[in-house]
């Protein structure tokens, strides 16, 4: 019968490593989930920040050249909304290289 026991205590030592190591794989993967959720909202906290500044810049564009006389064609416009667009792409696509 101690032969058994110690089977089975063996057999549930083993069992809770192999549970142990699953939630620390887990805590692991959750961790980096984290991380990198974290990163992202920076990203898109940073890239909010600069579609700000960009619109800013596109209104300060559009007043000056309105008060100049001057009208914006709708193929300028275009042009400018996806120079901005381009713009914010770039930003994301740079800041999501810098995430882990």
């Amino acid at each position: 019968e101690k032969s058994t026991l110690k089977t089975l205590l063996s057999a549930r030592v083993a069992e809770v490593a192999e549970y142990q190591r699953k939630v620390t794989e887990a805590d692991s993967r959750n961790n980096l989930l984290l991380t990198k959720t974290t990163r992202l909202e920076e990203a898109v906290h940073r890239l909010n920040r600069t579609k700000l500044v960009l619109q800013q810049r596109l209104r300060h564009v559009l007043t000056q050249r309105n008060t100049g006389g001057e009208q914006l064609s709708a193929r300028e416009k275009e042009r400018t909304s996806t120079d901005l667009r381009f713009s914010a792409l770039n930003e994301l696509n740079r800041q999501l290289q810098q995430a882990p």
